[in-house]
């Protein structure tokens, strides 16, 4: 029996430490949302396990996102936890509806089982520097110690067999192939020529079987492997969930799209009813994902979900290059970037004029969803880009609220107007162009807190914003 029973409180808890789960935590962590993130495993993954993205690379992802978690806000991740229960109390009145009970593992627990000659799961021997301290992640002390956890959200980022969705009663819906791959991580040695590029062997279950088909196929060449790394077999197959989260919209499979979601609710910006969206857009995205898969398993080819669209732009403050989604920080901020066409144009300037009236107007969304005493630019961020060349217009000709006084001694932000125009040593963005965008009339283009559009319109059209925000966001609480 456990030697003690604590318990906490928490607004999130992300159950999974893989690559999904750590950007969810990452994204929360930077908007300092109250996040636990827990693994069952006593360590992080060190060797690769034929993921499709190098191994280095897997490695350094992870590494930058576990060390800016930690920046952020302190968090890191709890490692060998187990979830044993979950339930969701019926009256979401309560602050922490959300009731799980976790039990902490023994190393031995912790630790993938072995399976054949060759170890698949964590090698402690080449554990890099940086990542010693992961590699004894599992409090000692804790082992067999069971706690409860009360939260407003859990999020499973707990993988393909996820202990999450089976709490839900959610199933698996698709096809699986009567067809095996073989997978390895080697050091291989061979004078097959392009050895260095992506390929895949379907094989039989064990190493040697898979490079005794490995070594047929690339018959004549020579393949030796003086070393396995890391060795699985699996059935080829896509399955889709029906819904990805429950009835009450509490507990949620995790997607690409739910941290900026679950942060503006949980900061009282954005109404509940956003997190309804969740299971629309993560539904067609999976699906999308499926068919890629689908080709890839058998054409290496597939296209991902689009977002909004990065090319170079000019700052018109100090004529600096910048490609445009590097200025939208990641952050948890709406943003309205303003294609004001040429505003070498009386007329398009005066529409303009007139759009940056509505947004700092008492009717305008900055001005009914920023809280009193806030940057006018803390909830919604307006980027202007311009079509003609920069040196032909000065800052000081556009509105102020489009380059906004901020901070405790009032300094206009130069790094809100663009210019979509030539470099001295960057050449020519082509913004307008690439984007399919007039040049002469530009467009409104609102971008979401995770970089896919939300919503285009002509720019004389501007009211329309104040719609879309007034269907998702909230007011400000005095």
């Amino acid at each position: 029996m456990p030697s003690t029973h604590t318990e906490s409180e928490v607004d999130v808890l992300i159950v999974g430490a893989g690559p999904s789960g750590l950007m969810l935590a990452t994204w929360l962590s930077k908007i300092n949302i109250k996040t636990r993130i827990i693994d069952k495993r006593g360590t992080k993954v060190f060797t690769g396990q034929a993921d499709g993205v190098q191994v280095l690379t897997q490695g350094r992802i992870e590494r930058f996102m576990i060390d800016a978690m930690y920046g952020f806000n302190g968090l890191t991740v709890d490692r060998a936890i187990l979830p044993t229960s979950l339930s969701v109390s019926p009256d979401l009145a309560e602050s922490h509806p959300i009731t799980i009970t976790l039990r902490h593992l023994s190393e031995e627990e912790a630790t993938p089982t072995q399976v054949g000659a060759v170890p698949n799961g964590i090698f402690r021997s080449n554990v890099l520097a940086d990542d010693e301290a992961d590699a004894h992640a599992a409090a000692s002390g804790t082992v067999g110690m069971e706690e409860t956890v009360k939260a407003k959200y859990v999020v499973g980022c707990d993988g393909a067999r996820s202990w999450v969705r089976k709490q839900l009663g959610i199933t698996l819906d698709g096809d699986s192939a009567d067809v095996y791959w073989g997978v390895l991580d080697v050091l291989v040695k061979t004078d097959f020529p392009d050895i260095r590029l992506k390929c895949t062997n379907r094989s039989s279950i064990t190493p040697e079987t898979i490079i005794a088909k490995a070594q047929a196929i690339m018959a004549p060449y020579k393949l030796e492997v003086p070393f396995v790394d890391w060795w699985t077999v699996y059935e080829v197959g896509q399955r889709l969930s029906a819904t990805v989260t429950d009835e009450r919209e509490r507990v949620f499979i995790a997607g690409f799209n739910l941290g900026w979601k679950l942060a503006g609710v949980l900061k009282g910006q954005l109404s509940s009813k956003v997190l309804g969206t969740y299971q629309t857009e993560r539904h067609k995205v999976a699906q999308e994902l499926i068919d890629a898969d689908y080709k890839l398993s058998r054409l290496f080819s597939g296209k991902g979900p689009q977002r909004f669209e990065s090319h170079q732009v000019v700052s018109v403050g100090d004529a600096r290059p910048w490609h445009i989604a590097d200025r939208f920080v990641a952050d948890g901020r709406f943003r309205v970037v303003i294609f004001a066409g040429d505003v070498r144009e009386t007329s398009q300037m005066s529409l303009l004029g007139k759009v940056a009236s509505y947004l700092d107007s008492p009717q305008g969304p900055l001005r009914i969803y920023t809280p009193s005493g806030a940057d006018i630019d803390s909830v919604f961020e307006i980027i202007t880009v311009i079509s003609n060349p920069r040196t032909l217009v000065e800052p000081n000709a556009f509105p102020d609220i489009l380059w906004p006084a901020k901070g405790q001694y009032g300094i206009r932000d130069y790094e809100k107007i663009y210019a979509d125009d030539d470099t001295y040593l960057s050449g020519h963005g082509h913004i307008y162009e690439k984007l399919g965008i007039d040049p002469k009339l530009g467009c409104l283009v609102v971008v979401r807190p995770d970089q896919h559009v939300a919503m285009v319109c002509r720019v004389e059209e501007f009211v329309k914003l104040g719609a879309f925000f007034d269907a998702i966001m909230l007011k400000p609480v005095a």
